[in-house]
């Protein structure tokens, strides 16, 4: 039996088991951008690889090799944390200048 599917393109006709593929692969992409969103927002924490790998539910170490393995993932996570690096020198600037006016008046 041949299932049309716009997942697999327009007017391709697929049988179920590679219906069940595509799908599985869209489950997965889906999966993966949502990992992505999940490992910049714990980029921008104070955890550690470790602890970060171990909130985001993965096997002990499996965030650090997907960190050296894979470049789209280590660029994110070192863009988050450097803009987090910016942030807090920001924030201190900013308090020191604060101060500083309060005291001189």
């Amino acid at each position: 039996m041949a299932i049309n599917t716009k997942a697999s393109g327009e007017g391709i006709a697929l049988d179920a088991a590679e219906a069940i593929i595509v799908a599985d692969h869209e489950q997965a992409a889906v999966n993966g951008a949502g990992l992505l969103k999940n490992i910049a927002q714990m980029a921008k924490t104070a955890a550690t690889i470790t602890e970060a790998g171990e909130a985001l539910g993965l096997n002990p170490g499996e965030l650090d090799t997907i960190l050296k393995t894979d470049p789209e993932v280590a660029d994110i996570w070192n863009e988050a944390r450097t803009q987090t690096v910016i942030d807090i020198e920001q924030a201190a600037a900013n308090a020191n200048l604060e101060a500083a006016e309060q005291v001189l008046g």
